[in-house]
């Protein structure tokens, strides 16, 4: 079920995910990004996990690669909120894969963080939160540790900057990754990219997020992967197993 709740919050950001779709599929079928490897891992944390889990997906899409990760698990439910709701509606037939309940709906994904009132065991979070800026990160952190019952994991998908970077420094490195690499995307589709990412993309560094995750009360920041020309990382984000005041 898609709940279609309209939000006008980061509307450029939806604009570029709706008119890029086909080009987002065309670096999911060249696996620019790394899905391949990304979601592989993912689908060996879910895999390993050994209680009935419920998952929050922020910034589902289609949820098409969060299926394949979760097919097999011991997923209980699933939540996935999207700003676009033609993705979600192309995420029904992905999640009903799953065969457990299922809730899709529109929104963004720090409001939606800061007003639930449900617990989740795990969150997901892919290719979504540099979207953000540091002071919506901040925040963003302590909402999502809102979110999690104890000992409750985050799993962060995203691009950072290297230390000491700065955001002009990143950009201008990952166009010329994008340049060097991606050979099979026109210069049409490349300019494309590149004009969304010098809009909407805010990564930070690794210190910057770190700080903030401890802050808001992670205390296990493991970090899975780092690779895609030094600019993608996973992060497992665990709050402690044991609630503060109950020894």
């Amino acid at each position: 079920m898609v709940d279609s709740q309209p939000d006008a919050s980061f509307a450029a950001v939806q604009t570029t995910f709706s008119q890029g779709w086909q080009v987002y599929d065309k670096i999911l079928q060249h696996d620019y990004m790394d899905h391949q490897q990304v979601y592989g891992i993912l689908r060996s944390h879910y895999q390993s996990l050994t209680a009935p889990f419920d998952l929050l997906e922020l910034g589902c899409g289609d949820a098409s690669q969060s299926v394949l990760a979760l097919n097999g698990s011991l997923i209980r439910s699933y939540r996935g909120v999207d700003l676009s709701a033609v993705a979600l509606q192309l995420a029904e037939a992905h999640v009903s894969q799953l065969r457990v309940p299922v809730l899709l709906q529109v929104g963004e994904l720090l409001d939606y963080l800061q007003t639930c009132r449900d617990r989740f065991d795990q969150i997901l979070v892919a290719f979504a939160l540099h979207h953000l800026s540091a002071e919506q990160k901040q925040a963003f952190w302590q909402a999502a540790a809102q979110c999690l019952r104890t000992g409750g994991q985050l799993l962060l998908v995203d691009v950072f900057r290297l230390p000491n970077e700065s955001r002009e420094q990143y950009l201008d490195r990952y166009q010329q990754f994008m340049v060097s690499q991606w050979s099979a995307m026109t210069a049409t589709e490349q300019d494309f990219i590149n004009a969304h990412i010098r809009q909407s993309d805010f990564p930070e560094t690794d210190a910057s997020m770190r700080d903030w995750a401890v802050a808001a009360g992670f205390t296990d920041l493991d970090c899975l992967y780092f690779g895609n020309a030094d600019t993608q990382k996973i992060w497992r984000c665990s709050l402690p197993k044991t609630a503060k005041g109950l020894g």
